[in-house]
């Protein structure tokens, strides 16, 4: 989805369909970490919105959109002087409140949490992503140097079954960070 400088707040926030606590520097932590997970379209304005006051002083929420596999998500950061989060989380529930799993769940999170707003932007978008046996997002390299991992340990093991017990947690563990390595490396240099 395009966004168009001239869209109003209102008509982005329709578009909605997941919103994610998360600052410029989490979000750029996001971005990086999932750039070749999904389509990622970050839309290069934003909105600095008063959502209302406490005393004299403002409360402003900066609203920034991307699109990630066609649905659109919205970072949120309070970004005044003075915050009152649930002044922040009553503006959204009347502004912007989407939700997922058929509507029983909020579509909103953390960026610690982004994982919940990738599975809803997968199955909205019916692009399905890589997960791991942790159901961790990995991407295709992650999971082929795993496998190849844990297919080297296999034979290893089919050639002297003795030596499983005492070696395969060990294994199993190091396979798994030997694949976690490969995809990290891939994703820096790559």
């Amino acid at each position: 989805m395009k966004f168009s400088p001239y869209d109003s707040l209102e008509k982005r926030l329709s578009q909605v369909m997941f919103v994610v606590d998360a600052n410029s520097f989490e979000r750029l932590a996001l971005w990086r970490e999932y750039q070749h997970t999904v389509k990622w379209e970050e839309d290069s304005s934003g909105f600095g919105e008063v959502i209302g006051q406490v005393g004299d002083m403002n409360v402003i929420l900066s609203l920034n959109f991307a699109t990630l596999n066609g649905q659109v998500v919205m970072f949120i950061e309070p970004t005044s002087q003075l915050v009152d989060y649930r002044m922040v989380d009553a503006w959204l529930e009347k502004h912007c409140a989407p939700r997922y799993d058929n509507g029983y769940r909020s579509a909103r999170t953390n960026g610690m949490n982004f994982a919940h707003c990738l599975q809803a932007v997968a199955a909205a978008s019916g692009i399905p992503l890589e997960h791991d046996n942790c159901t961790t997002l990995v991407t295709i390299n992650e999971s082929k140097e795993r496998e190849k991992a844990r297919s080297k340990f296999e034979e290893m093991t089919a050639k002297d079954p003795g030596i499983v017990s005492p070696l395969k947690g060990w294994a199993l563990r190091t396979a798994f960070a030997a694949g976690w390595i490969a995809g990290l490396r891939s994703r820096l240099m790559g």
